[in-house]
């Protein structure tokens, strides 16, 4: 993806750009976004687009890249202080922050519209996602889920649990328009977050016991 120089003046209107791009994105998907409604948003030049980013596709790249290293800076699944704990107080972390990532009140509405679209609607950008941004995330979970179940456990199952926890997570930023109708209370504050991950953690680590128990039986 192409960089322009660096200077106070183009980082600020790369960052104006990345900002207006990613409501107009959110707001129409990339497919309709107009390159020209984005830089009157921005207050650019429509060439500064492409002298920033190179083409629409390259913006968007960026959107998506900028807006995802935010959150998961915003909400990181492994902490300097968590590596201490025991691995369930640990995974109760995990979850806590992956649930903030999807519906927290402070992860900008704008990234959480976007991955929306783009996963019910996926473009070419979807790759790059998954191979700089999903699958590295998706890993910690599975190491620590790994972890969890102990021994040697089967890769299959440990994936299979794995998305379990992400998906669950997921439920409740995709089902949002339903559950924030029926469940008010989890998307008004960080508490109502924190009951819903505690349940999560709680419901996930019994299924993973109950696997490491099996699998206990089966070695026996």
């Amino acid at each position: 993806m192409r960089r322009a120089p660096d200077n106070a003046q183009n980082e600020s209107t790369r960052q104006a750009l990345l900002l207006a791009a990613g409501e107009v994105f959110a707001e129409h998907g990339f497919q309709i976004a107009r390159m020209r409604q984005i830089a009157e948003r921005a207050g650019a030049n429509l060439s500064a687009i492409n002298y920033h980013f190179g083409s629409k596709e390259g913006l968007y790249e960026a959107v998506l890249d900028a807006g995802a290293k935010d959150v998961i800076g915003r909400y990181p699944l492994i902490t300097e202080e968590t590596r201490a704990m025991a691995p369930e107080e640990r995974f109760r972390h995990l979850v806590r922050n992956l649930l903030r990532r999807f519906i927290s009140p402070h992860t900008p509405s704008m990234m959480s519209r976007l991955m929306v679209r783009e996963l019910a609607n996926p473009t070419k950008a979807l790759e790059r996602v998954v191979e700089t941004i999903s699958k590295p995330q998706m890993q910690v979970v599975a190491v620590l889920v790994r972890e969890l179940m102990g021994g040697e456990p089967d890769i299959d199952v440990v994936r299979r649990c794995t998305f379990s926890v992400v998906g669950q997570c997921l439920f409740c930023l995709f089902g949002r328009p339903l559950l924030s109708r029926l469940a008010p209370e989890v998307y008004a504050s960080e508490e109502g977050i924190d009951t819903l991950a505690a349940h999560i953690a709680h419901f996930s680590l019994a299924g993973i016991a109950a696997y490491s128990a099996v699998d206990a039986g089966d070695a026996s």
